[in-house]
């Protein structure tokens, strides 16, 4: 028996509901069956069996935009499946749960937090070393304020100045900046993330129309161009008082004495190096690639104060790859948190006057300057970066020559007495 549409439609109700069945007499196809409640209502059922157990879905409401033709097309679809040799319902709640991931992905697609994602992705790749900064700083200040889930083509200006004020509210005007140009970057780099080849081959799409951190200004009262230096005297005082104290670690001092007489090295670019960057025989140390500020090699020719100190850390080491080996971790170098922290003590429980790492270079800059030592070769033996046309693609030599002279300059400047 098949139904009709007239006699699903003059099914009459009874005091309890009942239920009625198609027998089409095709084996392991299911049924199509109509209950009939005791309101009058209709509902289109499916049954079949799986592994000698009964099972129900319920396909529809009888009603106009859902008659008999569009349950029996339902009905045909689990039956194919069964005669597959799959279960209709578990294949519903696969496809419901499908349906959910797709629908949740699309809710993510083009959120915040794939674009914090993306961008810090990108700093990776770019070799920058602040990105494990930059994102507690992107998502610590950001997601209070803003949900990580939103899209960010609707974030806007005014969120993004809740969250700069909130930092300058806290006593933070500085950091406020920082978290600034972090956003800035962020959001500048999802404008160009959707048209850029390289990309194309992901599924995030941001959509961005404008940069919403553009029209927030800079707390620019706040930042101060760094003065402080070391007077030349001042300098020798501390090669000569560091190695004597019982109160500063042994990194802490090694580290200073190498900073001055590699000129002003960055800390971090030191402490980073492996001893497979020396080259003992030409008296140079590589700043490899990848630990380079700049993201390009570095050579820094080797006075004979610098290699005496290079030779007492040999002596002191521990058998790790580092120069400046972790005292705990030998696998992990020196960190330069703990060298500013040794200053801090150090100048706490002294009478020396008040000075931070980043002084160092600071102060190697200006008494090399003072020395007559050229600014181009100071900028070059200090390794920053030069983006003016020439130097950026044209310029290739290697000024080694007049870094070795430099350095040989500096070396006598500190050790006249």
């Amino acid at each position: 028996m098949r139904f009709t549409a007239t006699q699903v439609n003059g099914l009459k109700s009874k005091a309890r509901h009942y239920e009625l069945f198609e027998n089409t007499g095709e084996r392991g196809a299911g049924r199509l069956g109509v209950r009939v409640c005791a309101s009058g209502n209709k509902m289109f059922l499916y049954r079949y069996y799986q592994d000698g157990k009964r099972k129900f879905i319920t396909l529809g409401r009888y009603s106009n935009d859902f008659g008999l033709a569009q349950a029996r097309a339902v009905a045909i679809e689990y039956g194919d499946m069964l005669k597959s040799g799959l279960d209709p319902l578990f294949e519903l709640e696969r496809q419901k749960q499908e349906k959910l991931e797709k629908e949740l992905e699309e809710a993510r697609n083009g959120s915040i937090q794939q674009l914090f994602d993306s961008y810090i992705d990108n700093m990776i790749t770019r070799g920058k070393r602040t990105h494990k900064r930059v994102k507690e700083q992107l998502e610590q200040n950001t997601f209070p304020i803003i949900p990580p889930e939103t899209k960010a083509k609707d974030v806007t200006t005014l969120q993004i100045v809740e969250i700069i004020a909130a930092l300058i509210e806290r006593g933070a005007p500085v950091e406020s900046n920082r978290v600034r140009s972090a956003l800035h970057a962020a959001f500048q780099f999802g404008m160009l993330h959707d048209n850029n080849p390289a990309y194309r081959h992901r599924k995030s799409i941001f959509g961005l129309k404008f940069n919403p951190v553009a029209a927030v200004p800079k707390q620019s009262h706040v930042e101060k161009v760094g003065n402080n230096f070391l007077t030349l005297a001042e300098v020798k005082e501390l090669l000569v008082r560091l190695p004597k104290e019982d109160n500063i670690a042994f990194n802490a001092v090694m580290l200073f004495t190498l900073c001055v007489y590699t000129a002003g090295q960055r800390p971090y670019e030191l402490v980073a190096s492996r001893w497979n960057a020396v080259d003992w025989e030409n008296r140079v140390l590589e700043i490899k690639p990848e630990i380079s500020k700049t993201g390009n090699a570095h050579f820094v020719p080797l006075s004979d104060s610098a290699i005496e100190a290079l030779n007492i850390l040999k002596m002191d080491e521990t058998g790790s790859e580092y120069i400046f080996a972790h005292r705990i971790d030998p696998g992990k170098h020196y960190l330069t948190q703990s060298f500013a922290h040794s200053l801090r003590l150090y100048i706490k429980k002294s009478d020396f006057r008040k000075f931070v790492p980043r002084d160092i270079r600071r102060t190697a800059k200006t008494l090399m300057g003072e020395i007559g030592i050229s600014k181009e070769t100071r900028d070059k033996l200090q390794n920053h970066s030069m983006q003016d046309v020439s130097s950026k693609h044209y310029d290739r030599y290697d000024y080694m020559k007049e870094k070795r002279q430099a350095i040989e300059l500096w070396e006598k400047e500190l050790s006249n007495s």
